[in-house]
């Protein structure tokens, strides 16, 4: 072997290294976030509204319109076939639209959210959620039982006179699977939200 060769070998054994830092930033980059969505769960008071504050979120949107379980399962096969099998597939966020919230229609999903930490593979960049105000509940309620935490929510927003802005989202945090206790478990829904008087001076 000749020495520039030697060298080139180096040279590519720096770059795969590079490669695998990379990698393992993402990973600490999702699992640092993922820790903070389960402490706030983790930390919020059972079906109390509030408003919060959220950052941007980068991600993919997988769309598919979802009204049963079983159209759950054959969305979340697909998106895992496009984006991977990411650690921790429980930060998929499920969307819910704008006009079906206004319909009162909280159990059919229009697609999932996947944070671009969680996503192992895609070939185009991800969407950009802006920061924005979310009226936000976390309750124990399942899938097929959360009405009553969307109508306590819609509720929440009517009396402080905002207005929806956006579609939503519905995400679990803290799994069925990882806790047993029915009052440990938490899912969150979040409806991003703006003052009735700044979306009329909007429009102006």
């Amino acid at each position: 072997m000749s020495s520039r060769r030697y060298a080139e070998l180096l040279v590519a054994r720096a770059e795969d290294i590079d490669r695998e830092i990379a990698v393992l930033r993402r990973k600490k980059e999702d699992i640092s976030a993922w820790i903070g969505e389960v402490q706030e769960a983790v930390d919020a008071p059972q079906r109390r509204c509030m408003l919060r504050e959220y950052p941007e979120m980068r991600g993919y949107i997988f769309r598919s319109r979802i009204e049963n379980r079983s159209q759950h399962e054959l969305a979340m096969r697909e998106m895992e076939a496009v984006y991977g099998n990411g650690p921790h597939l429980g930060r998929v966020r499920r969307i819910i639209a704008r006009e079906d919230i206004l319909r009162r229609d909280y159990l059919t999903y229009s697609g999932f959210f996947i944070p671009a930490s969680s996503v192992s593979r895609s070939d185009s960049a991800p969407v950009v959620v802006p920061a924005q105000t979310y009226a936000v509940v976390f309750a124990a309620s399942l899938h097929e039982s959360c009405a009553g935490d969307w109508e306590l929510l819609l509720d929440f927003i009517d009396k402080n006179r905002l207005e929806i802005r956006g579609d939503a989202f519905r995400s679990i945090p803290v799994e069925m699977g990882i806790s047993r206790r029915a009052d440990d478990y938490k899912a969150k829904i979040a409806i991003p939200v703006i003052h009735r008087e700044t979306a009329v001076e909007m429009t102006k």
